[in-house]
């Protein structure tokens, strides 16, 4: 089995309960924190856009955005599993 394939075994197994988990120990730790941070990322960019007119356009204001949005996926995704 390739690198690619155990990775994506495992991805489609983080997904899916139904699957049994591939790969090594860590891979549902750092498929946690992959899918904390794209959902931090959306979520950012969606929040700037929406605060575009207040202020949020200035780069502190994403970095400060970024990091709140962080700790509450750290805080929900950890607490759920």
């Amino acid at each position: 089995m390739t690198i690619a394939e155990t990775l994506r075994r495992s991805w489609r197994g983080y997904l899916s309960s139904d699957e049994r988990e591939a790969g090594p120990w860590w891979a549902s730790l750092v498929w946690t924190i992959v899918f904390s941070t794209g959902c931090a990322i959306g979520f950012t960019i969606l929040g700037i856009a929406l605060n575009a007119g207040s202020g949020g356009a200035r780069l502190p204001a994403w970095w400060n955005w970024f990091q709140a949005v962080m700790v509450r996926a750290y805080v929900h995704l950890f607490k759920a599993t």
